[in-house]
């Protein structure tokens, strides 16, 4: 049960939420919308006369996001089979570098680019595998 939990702000958001043994959070909604706010991961209870209750839209797009995150948590995590000799990769880095050498003449033949300005060479990718 959720019991003094004060007016409503930013800071109070930690403190009014409340899980229990069975994972759900329950949050105070204003007192007509309890039935509406009984949700999978949520459960609204009535606010007192003092504290303004959440949004029933914020309820229902926190317990999406909570059932986003469950179902994302229960799927086996899949690495792509990715080969240094796979002809798409080597074929579209050919065709960045291709991207990225036109685009490096194009902008050294610009007649607004500085007289003292150099083009320093740096990390354009980062792959990880």
């Amino acid at each position: 049960m959720v019991s003094n939990l004060g007016i409503m702000n930013t800071y109070s958001y930690s403190s009014m939420l409340t899980g229990t043994g069975n994972n759900k959070i329950y949050v105070p909604v204003k007192p007509q919308m309890v039935v509406y706010s009984q949700l999978e991961h949520i459960s609204g209870v009535a606010a007192n006369q003092n504290q303004r209750g959440v949004n029933i839209s914020k309820i229902q797009i926190l317990n999406s996001l909570i059932e986003r995150l469950v179902s994302i948590k229960q799927q086996p995590e899949t690495v792509p089979n990715l080969t240094d000799n796979d002809p798409q990769i080597n074929t579209l880095i050919q065709t960045y570098q291709e991207q990225i050498h036109t685009a490096i003449k194009l902008a050294e033949t610009n007649p607004f680019i500085p007289g003292n300005a150099v083009m320093q060479p740096g990390a354009v990718f980062s792959f990880s595998i």
